[in-house]
């Protein structure tokens, strides 16, 4: 990259065990040369961390406690809590920027804030978290998930001049909760809104008429992602099923804990592991134990990368059975999908949202009808029983993500988008400029 880019990422919280992809996103941004800022609202504690977000830990800026909705205020959040003494040398030239319009003209920084209701915190935050970097030479902010984090990155483009943008993901825009009307106040104010597959491209185009929406896919860092080696690669005896997901009720593992029955009542020996750990841990083993399953699934919790890769490639097939959830929740692209196609391991999964965009059926895996245990224990049964079509899958899974998602080629498209936003947001405030009378 000619210029270094520099850019803060917004998050929820961080670090979590789950968002591998988000972790996978920054390390690969900064691969390619570009500094990373992170600036998350919570610090989560968690009995296991990736050792990659450990070492990013003591940089991260971390939005003081008060900014919560559930945290107790009197009066200004911001007034109560301002950012360190070192922020606050490069005021002057933030308030400078907050005298120009934005980029899209949507609103005036500084004074231009919409009416907010519930999200005042989370603006609030982000006002705090504009003074914090200010000085540090950003020039492009992005959020991840249409909710808090792009509330505050939002506020912070309002205070600050900066262009943002931000990444909708599954929750944030499946959920019968979601507040449509603040998402579409967030996403006039953006510059861009980034999303994860081309199921979520089409909802959040009629949504959202009018807002730029970039489809980026995750992607899977294809050198640690690796088949692995012949040398020593004997099949598994019995079958080794492995399914990875936080344990809620989207991912659906009430389902194939019920496909592991009906495979036990026709004579197939399989195996199950679990990786991950959530909620609805104790319902699914107490389901397990009523089915007389308890040696044939085994709960891993939750686990590392180096952890997880080697439970994979022992894989004989990857499955996961997601669903619509009650609240209308559901997964968008599952990152395990991704790891177990980069690792040649064919999967099986159902036909919810950009799950077919990863598994063709037939060419890169098998899908199947979302809820339905019976056609699940059929496709895994198929995989079991036909070693030729399984290693056929795997090459072409394998296939199918170097060439469309590789997460050097994914990076590499986010950091262009963010160069030109912050290229064009540059430009136009020169060109202000040059309109603007000289003062005598």
């Amino acid at each position: 990259m000619r210029t270094r880019l520099k850019v803060a990422y917004f998050l929820r919280a961080f670090p979590r065990l789950s968002e591998t992809f988000i972790l996978g996103e920054i390390l690969g941004l900064r691969r390619l040369g570009a500094e990373v800022r992170i600036v998350a609202l919570e610090r989560i504690e968690e009995a296991r961390r990736h050792p990659e977000a450990e070492a990013l830990l003591p940089e991260v800026v971390f939005v003081p406690a008060s900014f919560r909705p559930e945290a107790p205020t009197n009066g200004s959040r911001l007034a109560e809590h301002p950012p360190k003494a070192g922020a606050s040398a490069s005021l002057p030239a933030a308030r400078r920027l907050a005298a120009r319009p934005h980029l899209n003209g949507s609103a005036r920084p500084g004074n231009g804030a919409p009416i907010l209701g519930k999200h005042e915190c989370h603006w609030q935050a982000g006002e705090w978290a504009a003074k914090a970097l200010a000085g540090s030479g950003v020039a492009h902010l992005h959020a991840h998930f249409a909710g808090p984090a792009a509330t505050m990155a939002a506020a912070a483009a309002n205070a600050s001049g900066l262009p943002f943008s931000f990444t909708a993901h599954a929750k944030d825009i499946f959920a019968s909760s979601v507040d449509w009307r603040w998402i579409d106040v967030v996403a006039r104010r953006a510059s861009a809104l980034v999303t994860v597959c081309d199921y979520n491209r089409r909802l959040l185009a009629k949504r959202l008429p009018g807002a730029r929406i970039e489809r980026i896919y995750n992607g899977v860092d294809l050198e640690w992602w690796r088949p692995r080696s012949l040398r020593g690669r004997g099949r598994a005896r019995p079958s080794h099923i492995v399914a990875v997901g936080r344990l809620v009720h989207k991912k659906g593992f009430h389902v194939l804990i019920d496909a592991m029955a009906l495979l036990k009542a026709r004579g197939i020996e399989a195996r199950l592991t679990i990786v991950g750990d959530g909620v609805e841990r104790e319902r699914l083993a107490q389901q397990v134990r009523s089915l007389g399953l308890v040696s044939r699934v085994r709960f891993a919790g939750g686990l590392t990368q180096p952890e997880v890769r080697r439970i994979v490639h022992r894989a004989t097939v990857m499955a996961l059975a997601c669903v619509v959830a009650p609240d209308g929740n559901q997964d968008a692209l599952p990152t395990a999908l991704l790891e177990a196609g980069a690792c040649a391991i064919p999967a099986v999964a159902t036909s919810v949202a950009g799950i077919p965009e990863i598994l063709r059926q037939g060419r890169t895996g098998l899908v199947v009808p979302p809820g339905d245990a019976p056609a699940l224990a059929r496709a895994l049964e198929r995989l079991i029983t036909r070693p030729a079509e399984r290693d056929r899958l795997g090459r072409a899974a394998r296939l199918w993500i170097e060439k469309r998602f590789d997460q050097k080629r994914s990076v590499t498209a986010l950091a262009r988008l963010f160069a030109s936003l912050s290229g064009e947001h540059g430009r136009a405030l020169e060109r202000q400029d040059a309109r603007r009378p000289a003062l005598s």
